[in-house]
């Protein structure tokens, strides 16, 4: 009899405003690195519904998925992660204490990118 593969699927993205800013969170488990936010897919949740829930859920701001850069397999974790691309929409930075020390709207360029350490 076949074993059935268990796999978790996460969804982040990188979400820039109207200022060319892109939003990054550091989370209590990782407070020493800055990182696009994102989550875990629910069962049966559509990966643009769930980036949505989740980034909406960790900082409070409302996005629109543009589309998909990237999907990476971390075979150590059957971890399946896919990232959007997505643009804020609305809302005011409000995080989720339990999960994310801190978040912002950043702008990233050559001189200050080495500032921000982190899995972008």
């Amino acid at each position: 009899m076949d074993k059935i593969p268990k796999h978790i699927i996460a969804v982040s993205a990188n979400v820039t405003n109207e200022n060319g800013e892109i939003l990054l969170v550091k989370t209590q488990g990782r407070s020493d690195t800055w990182e696009t936010p994102g989550g875990q897919v629910e069962e049966g949740e559509p990966l643009d519904k769930a980036v949505s829930r989740e980034i909406l859920e960790e900082t409070g701001i409302v996005i629109s998925p543009i589309g998909v850069t990237g999907i990476y397999y971390n075979a150590t974790k059957n971890l399946l992660s896919v990232v959007f691309k997505a643009r804020y929409v609305s809302g005011k930075i409000k995080i989720q204490p339990e999960e994310i020390k801190a978040a912002q709207f950043i702008k990233l360029t050559e001189g200050n990118i080495d500032d921000y350490p982190g899995r972008i």
